[in-house]
């Protein structure tokens, strides 16, 4: 989680990989886009929050369904930003 160096109040987003296991940056042939992104936009006053795909070390379930475990994760990373008084 990236956050603006700010005392008040800012908004935050959620930066959610594609398909496909990936770390926090979404990495790939070097380049880390969500890096860049979380970046700008905390220096823009906006707080970020990347992880890793909890299925970043798994094999990948044929038919690219969305594992319950995947969502799981999903909902308790949104959780931190609702449960913070400076979001």
């Amino acid at each position: 989680m990236t956050l603006p160096d700010t005392q008040k109040k800012y908004p935050a987003v959620i930066l959610v990989t594609g398909s496909g296991a990936q770390n926090r940056d979404e990495e790939i042939l070097g380049h880390k886009p969500f890096l860049v992104i979380a970046d700008h936009l905390t220096k823009a006053g906006i707080a970020v929050l990347r992880y890793d795909d909890r299925h970043f070390k798994m094999p990948v379930k044929k038919g690219g369904v969305i594992p319950r475990k995947v969502l799981h994760t999903m909902q308790k990373q949104r959780s931190i930003f609702l449960n913070s008084k400076k979001i």
